[in-house]
């Protein structure tokens, strides 16, 4: 689970590398409404800035910058590796 706080610059860590099977990937991660589908989703492109990387990935994302999200809506996130 990821808590993201409205308007704040959040950190958090995932591991994705022992999951990925491509080279050098970069992380789409897609949010979508998880009780109103209607809205549409909002996408994203991760950088990973893990001093670590084939233990654990860390994401930077700043609500309100990166993405803006409406407060206290529950969204589901998928992430996508991809190459260029």
């Amino acid at each position: 689970m990821i808590y993201i706080d409205k308007g704040q610059l959040n950190t958090f860590a995932l591991t994705l590398t022992e999951v990925t099977t491509l080279v050098d990937p970069f992380y789409l991660f897609v949010f979508e409404g998880e009780y109103n589908t209607a809205v549409e989703p909002i996408y994203w492109v991760g950088t990973d800035t893990s001093s670590w990387p084939t233990r654990y990935n860390l994401f930077t994302l700043e609500e309100g910058v990166d993405v803006t999200l409406i407060k206290g809506n529950t969204r589901t996130a998928f992430l996508k590796a991809q190459t260029l």
